[in-house]
């Protein structure tokens, strides 16, 4: 997965979960021209880091809100993978913001993911910089001021985004935060460069040996 998905800004006007948001978004990455995609729970599953049963709930809260719209497929052998047909709202809507597809691969959760997409979505377009206060992430996401807080902590530790604490001259009161915000680069494990062993041909070997039994041999006789 390289590259990033465009998810627009009214997406939070519809009070989504965030198994919900989760979903969405990384059905949103597979969508083709036709704004349709065909995957199985289980990918989903993974990919999301959710059990089937949540994927399952969070797929009908999305066909409630008439975000997604699932075609169950058949054949001779039974079950297919179910067909989704995703909802465009950035089709005459320009505020969009972007979520990179590696973020699919860190196996975040959906609570931590919705905290970053909405601050990522209050971000400007030319220095990549965001003010919104605690308060307004809690009204924006519909999540506790306190699960708010160990999100913003785990998105920090993993460098999702950096929080920079600010405060007034004057007074030395607080003002809102500002979060910076981070390319997000899966490390891979480099496997270790192998030694492969070199082969020798049975006359190579008659070759180096018998040198070494002569000078042993001389030894002897002396």
């Amino acid at each position: 997965m390289l590259g990033f998905v465009k998810v627009s800004n009214s997406i939070f006007d519809y009070n989504l979960s965030p198994k919900a948001l989760f979903v969405y978004t990384y059905l949103s990455s597979r969508v083709s021209c036709l704004q349709t995609t065909s995957v199985k729970y289980d990918t989903i599953s993974k990919a999301c880091n959710m059990d089937v049963k949540t994927i399952r709930s969070a797929v009908a809260e999305l066909e409630m809100h008439k975000l997604v719209a699932k075609q169950n497929r058949y054949n001779c052998r039974g079950y297919l993978a179910n067909r989704y047909y995703i909802t465009n709202l950035i089709k005459g809507n320009k505020s969009w913001f972007k979520v990179d597809r590696e973020i699919f691969k860190t196996n975040i959760k959906a609570t931590n993911f919705m905290v970053y997409c909405f601050i990522v979505c209050k971000m400007s377009e030319n220095d990549k910089q965001a003010f919104p206060s605690l308060s307004a992430i809690c009204a924006g996401t519909g999540i506790s001021r306190g699960r708010v807080s160990k999100a913003i902590q785990h998105l920090r530790t993993f460098t999702y985004l950096n929080r920079i604490k600010r405060h007034y001259r004057r007074t030395r009161a607080y003002r809102h935060n500002r979060y910076i915000h981070f390319i997000c680069n899966v490390k891979k494990d480099k496997r270790k460069a192998r030694t492969l062993p070199v082969r020798t041909n049975q006359n190579q070997l008659i070759c180096i040996i018998n040198p070494f039994q002569e000078k042993c041999n001389r030894f002897l006789r002396i």
